[in-house]
C-alpha cells in the first residue's frame, strides 16, 4: 500500500487487523485521483502531490456531552506527498513520504503533525518466483474523543493532548507459482514494533509478529479457491508491574474464494475459524467464525459498488474490558456522471462486543460527496457525512456531523 492512500485510512496499524481497522476507509477510496506526470530525479520518477481539507465536525471529541462538552470546530489539514518510482524490467522499487499536519481551530492542544515514510521492493525471478520486501515508519497520534476499537484508542481525557507514537514495520512475500498455474502460494512474515511516546502510555507499546500462508487453486480460468493460515503472536513490553498481561496470540483458518471472472465482478472472500488466545489466564480465550471479504461490481464501467466487511477480535483500550470483538460491514457507490465529475454514496455499521463487561456497541456512518477535475491533475471535493454510536454505556453514545472540503493536486 502506498502512501499517498495513508492519509484515507487513519488509524492504528496492526499486521492482521488492518481490514477490519480501515475496513470503511478502504471501501471508499476508489477516486478519480488527478493523474501527474511526474519529474525524473536519477533513477526515480519523483510525483509530487499536495492535498488541502478544510473540514468542520460538530462533535470533535465524539462525546455525549457528560466527559467532556460537545466542542465544534473547523479543522484545517496539509497533506504533502512524495513519491519516487523507479522500473528495472520487471522489477520495481518505490519510495514515499506523506505528513498530515493538522490545525484544530477550536482546541490548538489538539493540533498535530503525523508524519510516514514507506519504502518497497517488487522482484520477479522468472515466471514463478516473485518476491516484495517492505518497511514502513510512522510518527502518529490518537485522536483524543471517543476511542475506536479498530484504532486501539483510548478516550483520554486525562492529559491536554493526544498520544502520540512511533510505529515500525518490516513485512517480507514471496509468491511461488506463474500467474497462470493451477496451483500458487503466498508467503508472507511481518514484524511490528508500536511506542508510545508522550502521555506516559507506556504501558500500550507492544510488538506483533505474523505469519501468513495463502495457496490458490484454480478452478476457472479466472476464478481460485484459496486455503489461509494466518497466525500473529501480541506481545506488551512495557505493562506495568502487577498488572494482568494483555499478551495475546491470534489465530485464523480461512477457506474461500477469489475471482475477476468477469468485466463487472471481482471479488476475494475468506471465512473460518478465528481465535485470540490470552496468555493471562484471567482473560477467557475467543474463538468464533470469522470472515473477510471484498467484493466489487460494476454495473457500468462508469459506476462502481464496493463492499467491504471483515470480523475480529481486537486488544480494547478501555477500562473494564480487555477485548473487543469487531464485525463491520462498509458499501459505497461511486459513479462517474463525467469523466471530471463523480459523486461517492458511502455507509457503514459495525457491531462492537466488549469481552470483561457487559457492553456492546453500534456505530454507523453514512457520507455523500462530489468530486469535480477542474483540469488533468487537480480535484475538488465536498463531502458530508454523519457519525454515530449506540451503546449499552450511554455515556460513550455520540453523535458528530463532519463537512469536509478537499483539494486534491498532483504534478
Amino acid at each position: 500500500m502506498s502512501i499517498s492512500d495513508l492519509h484515507k485510512r487513519v488509524g492504528g496499524r496492526s499486521e492482521r487487523v488492518a481490514l477490519a481497522v480501515v475496513a470503511w476507509l478502504v471501501a471508499s477510496s476508489v477516486q478519480a485521483d488527478p493523474v501527474g506526470y511526474g519529474v525524473p530525479v536519477g533513477p526515480f520518477r519523483l510525483f509530487p502531490e499536495v492535498g488541502v481539507e478544510f473540514n468542520h465536525e460538530s462533535n470533535f471529541f465524539r462525546t455525549d456531552g457528560s466527559v467532556a462538552p460537545a466542542k465544534s470546530t473547523w479543522i484545517n489539514v496539509l497533506v504533502p506527498t512524495l513519491r519516487f518510482n523507479a522500473l528495472k524490467g520487471p522489477d520495481a522499487y518505490n519510495l514515499s513520504y506523506l505528513a498530515r499536519v493538522g490545525t484544530v481551530f477550536s482546541s490548538r492542544d489538539d493540533d498535530y503533525v503525523d508524519q510516514a515514510v514507506n519504502a518497497n521492493g517488487n522482484w520477479e525471478f522468472g515466471q514463478r518466483h516473485r518476491l516484495r520486501a517492505e518497511y514502513e515508519f510512522l510518527d502518529w497520534h490518537d485522536r483524543r474523543g471517543s476511542g475506536d476499537p479498530g484504532q486501539t484508542s483510548a478516550p483520554n481525557f486525562t492529559y491536554d493532548h493526544p498520544d502520540r507514537w512511533n510505529s515500525n514495520r518490516a513485512q517480507l512475500n514471496y509468491s511461488f507459482g506463474s500467474p497462470g498455474a493451477r496451483g500458487r502460494l503466498d508467503l508472507a512474515a511481518a514484524e511490528t514494533w508500536r511506542r508510545y511516546i508522550n502521555n506516559d502510555q507506556e504501558t500500550r507499546d507492544n510488538d506483533r509478529a505474523m505469519l501468513d500462508a495463502t495457496y490458490f487453486w484454480r478452478i476457472l480460468p479466472k476464478t481460485s479457491l484459496l486455503f489461509d493460515v494466518n497466525w500473529q503472536d501480541i506481545t506488551y513490553v512495557n505493562e506495568a508491574p502487577g498488572t494482568t498481561t494483555l499478551d495475546s496470540q491470534e489465530w485464523r483458518l480461512y477457506g474461500g474464494a477469489t475471482w475477476d471472472a468477469t468485466a463487472k465482478t471481482t471479488g476475494t472472500i475468506k471465512f473460518g475459524y478465528v481465535a485470540k488466545d490470552f496468555q493471562a489466564s484471567a482473560y477467557e480465550d475467543y474463538s468464533s467464525f470469522g470472515w473477510e471479504a471484498n467484493l466489487q461490481w460494476r454495473p457500468r464501467t462508469y459506476s462502481i459498488v464496493n463492499l467491504v466487511t471483515a470480523r475480529d477480535p481486537l486488544e480494547s483500550a478501555t477500562e473494564g474490558s480487555y477485548s473487543v470483538v469487531v464485525s463491520r460491514v462498509a458499501l459505497d457507490w461511486v459513479h462517474y456522471w463525467r469523466s471530471y465529475l463523480r459523486t461517492k454514496l458511502g455507509a457503514l455499521g459495525t457491531n462492537d462486543e466488549y469481552l470483561g463487561e457487559d457492553r456492546v456497541d453500534h456505530r454507523y456512518q453514512i457520507g455523500l460527496g462530489l468530486f469535480y477535475q477542474p483540469v488533468r491533475r487537480i480535484e475538488l471535493g465536498v463531502e458530508f457525512r454523519n457519525e454515530s454510536r449506540t451503546s449499552d454505556l450511554p455515556e460513550t453514545e455520540y453523535n458528530n456531523n463532519v463537512l469536509m472540503l478537499t483539494l486534491d493536486a498532483r504534478y
